[in-house]
């Protein structure tokens, strides 16, 4: 789920959810640019398992919200518990913040 974004509201089913490799981002892109590219692009949110980006990133003023999924593994398995938390999360969270789903 690293470097997922979603466009408009995030949690709407009828909403485009897309992996950034199949929008043409390349894999090379930090976060940085990556949530730079996301907000270009027009997504509201970018979802990562990436524990350090609240302390590298400063979203104070972007258009697009980050969400930091907590489990004990990256892969998707470890990570289908936090599912309920991640869609609570994207509910309440808003642009320029980095809220965190467990």
């Amino acid at each position: 789920m690293e470097h997922r974004v979603s466009k408009g509201r995030p949690h709407s089913p009828a909403r485009p959810r897309s992996r950034y490799r199949r929008v043409g981002w390349f894999q090379e892109l930090k976060n940085g640019r990556l949530i730079q590219e996301a907000e270009s692009a027009g997504y509201s949110a970018f979802i990562t398992a990436d524990q350090g980006i609240s302390n590298q990133q400063n979203l104070l003023g972007r258009g697009i919200a980050v969400l930091v999924i907590r489990s004990r593994t990256n892969q998707i398995e470890g990570q289908l518990p936090t599912v309920g938390a991640i869609l609570m999360e994207l509910e309440k969270i808003q642009p320029g913040q980095i809220a965190f789903a467990c």
